[in-house]
């Protein structure tokens, strides 16, 4: 009888230390999960930033634009930006835009000067913007950023976007795409500059992404939560309140950094230009300005 207790107690104590035990792992589970800060859900992000650039030709030049819809004299108009040095290189009258159908590569030519051989297009009075109000026949054949996606003042100001922000850039490097349809690549990199604020003295950054030929007038694209009663939640993370992340405008691509080797001999001098990786992006505050030029 003693030992029948004895059996009792052991096998009583093993249930009872074993329920202690798994009390305190899920307890600590919890508190790793409340105090991790959450991020932002960034699935199927990507595909909409590869959706969002186009390529487009003009003459032998070639680079990237996208596209932001607004409403203007109470309107809707839909304006194509991109960096000026494409428009500024060429005489040429119309350039042509690579879009994507359902059933292949799309490609459709567009008036950049008129009949007196003016530009139809706007450029920044001091910065490689320019911007150029068209029509779509199709809004399906690209993904266009509505104007409260063009980042503004305030959210460099808030430091919401920042240095180290993670961003894509879709664009055309070295006039490469990415299929025959006509897709950029989709490149990841993270915003290299601080601060970005004020942009009046910070009006570009750098981005330690590579830039080639071809990525000229492409987006910097950050993720970033919806915002709760007008104030921005910070970009990369969320909570209960601002779950759902989009993605912004926070720059275009215009330039890249180099470094510069100087070699003089007797006979010779030489000059060789070794690329750092590094993208120079100017500010989307400006792309609000320049919209502006645009009636």
């Amino acid at each position: 009888m003693d030992v029948l207790i004895i059996r009792i107690l052991i096998f009583t104590t093993f249930i009872l230390s074993n329920c202690y035990a798994s009390t305190i792992a899920a307890q600590a589970t919890d508190q790793a999960n409340s105090s991790a800060e959450p991020t932002v859900n960034t699935e199927g992000l990507s595909v909409i930033a590869a959706k969002s650039a186009c390529r487009i030709f003009i003459g032998t030049e070639s680079g990237t634009c996208f596209f932001i819809s607004r409403t203007r004299n109470n309107k809707q108009q839909t304006v194509l930006v991109t960096a000026a040095h494409l428009f500024e290189k060429t005489k040429e009258k119309n350039a042509t835009l690579v879009f994507r159908e359902s059933t292949g590569r799309r490609e459709m030519t567009i008036p950049i000067q008129n009949s007196s051989n003016m530009p139809l297009w706007k450029k920044h009075s001091r910065y490689d913007i320019a911007g150029l109000a068209v029509d779509l026949p199709d809004s399906d054949l690209v993904n266009i950023f509505t104007l409260e996606q063009l980042a503004d003042q305030k959210l460099f100001d808030s430091e919401t976007i920042t240095v180290g922000q993670a961003c894509q850039i879709p664009s055309f490097p070295a006039k490469l795409e990415s299929t025959s349809l006509g897709y950029p690549i989709l490149r990841s990199g993270s915003i290299a500059s601080y601060p970005l604020a004020p942009v009046v003295s910070q009006p570009t950054f750098m981005i330690d992404v590579s830039a080639f030929g071809g990525d000229s007038g492409a987006p910097v694209l950050v993720a970033i939560a919806d915002r709760i009663n007008g104030i921005p939640a910070k970009t990369g993370t969320a909570n209960q309140f601002d779950s759902k992340p989009t993605l912004i405008v926070a720059g275009l691509v215009f330039a890249k950094q180099r470094q510069t080797h100087k070699t003089v001999t007797p006979y010779e001098e030489r000059i060789r230009h070794t690329p750092m990786g590094i993208s120079i992006a100017v500010n989307s505050v400006l792309i609000h300005q320049t919209l502006d030029m645009i009636p």
